[in-house]
């Protein structure tokens, strides 16, 4: 393995989780509550997928 690999996913990681900080995440309007049914599998995910909308944040 790479010595630089792991320094190289914190960065992405890092830069990930500065944009989703810098926006604001909300349900669309039609979409009352979250649907948190799971689908089996493998592996387990969503049976719904998940929608937000961004709206910049004001800070």
């Amino acid at each position: 393995m790479c010595p630089s690999m792991l320094f190289g996913m914190a960065n992405v990681r890092l830069g990930l989780a500065n944009l989703l900080f810098h926006f604001d995440w909300k349900l669309p309007v039609r979409l009352q509550h979250l649907d948190l049914t799971k689908d089996s599998g493998i592996s387990v995910s969503s049976k719904q997928l998940l929608r937000l909308i961004s709206i910049a944040a004001s800070n």
